[in-house]
This record gives C-alpha cells, sequence and structure tokens, in this order.
C-alpha cells in the first residue's frame, strides 16, 4: 500500500517542478502588479479588502499630439503679439542662419492654423 514506484517519483518530481514554476510565476506577476500600490475598501459585509491599483498607460501618441498643440500655440501668441509681418520677416533672417537655425525657421514658420489662432488670440492681447 505505501510502496512507491520508480515511476510515481518521476510524475512528483516533474509536477512538483512545474508547481514551483508556476508558484514563481504568481509571485513575479503579483510583485509587478503591486508595484502600482493596491487601494483598501470595505465590502458590504463590512471586510477589508485590498485591490490593485490600476496604472494608466500614457499614450506617446497623446503626448505628441500635446507637444504640437503647445507649439502651435506658442505660435500663434508670438504672431498675435509681434503681427503677421514682423513674425514673416524674423522666421526668413532665421533661415538663412546655421542649419539648426533653418530647421527651427522651418518649424516655426506660420500654417494656417497659427494664422487662425492669432487672429483670435490678437484681440485679447491689446
Amino acid at each position: 500500500m505505501g510502496r512507491k514506484t520508480k515511476m510515481s517519483t518521476v510524475m512528483t518530481a516533474t509536477t512538483n517542478k512545474d508547481f514551483h514554476n508556476r508558484v514563481k510565476r504568481l509571485q513575479k506577476r503579483r510583485k509587478s502588479s503591486l508595484t502600482a500600490g493596491y487601494l483598501m475598501s470595505d465590502n458590504l459585509d463590512g471586510y477589508a479588502v485590498a485591490r490593485v491599483r490600476r496604472v494608466e498607460r500614457r499614450s506617446t501618441l497623446k503626448g505628441l499630439v500635446m507637444v504640437l498643440a503647445l507649439v502651435v500655440a506658442s505660435k500663434s501668441v508670438m504672431v498675435a503679439a509681434i503681427g503677421q509681418d514682423a513674425y514673416d520677416a524674423n522666421i526668413a533672417r532665421l533661415a538663412q542662419g546655421t542649419a539648426s537655425e533653418k530647421m527651427a525657421a522651418f518649424t516655426m514658420q506660420a500654417d494656417p492654423l497659427t494664422s487662425a489662432l492669432a487672429a483670435r488670440i490678437a484681440p485679447l492681447l491689446d
């Protein structure tokens, strides 16, 4: 009754190894999920329960759109403050400079959106 065969020992070792691998995998997943922290809340029955706080992944596209919006807004304020002709003259002078100044001039040239926003902002600056 209590005899172990060679086959059961091999299966037990394999099962034991699989079990420990699974435990390691679960502990690793739990540790990574708890890096964001946890929230304590009470259930309806009064028990305190710890829930993992979800991490919001920030989108690269969202950041890129925000940077683009900031550049357009700053260009619009500059055009509204000094006027379209003076702004274009400054960009033309910048375009005659070094390679980095030429890149800046290309980036800072007024586009239709910048001009439209500048027209709306100009009355606010007067």
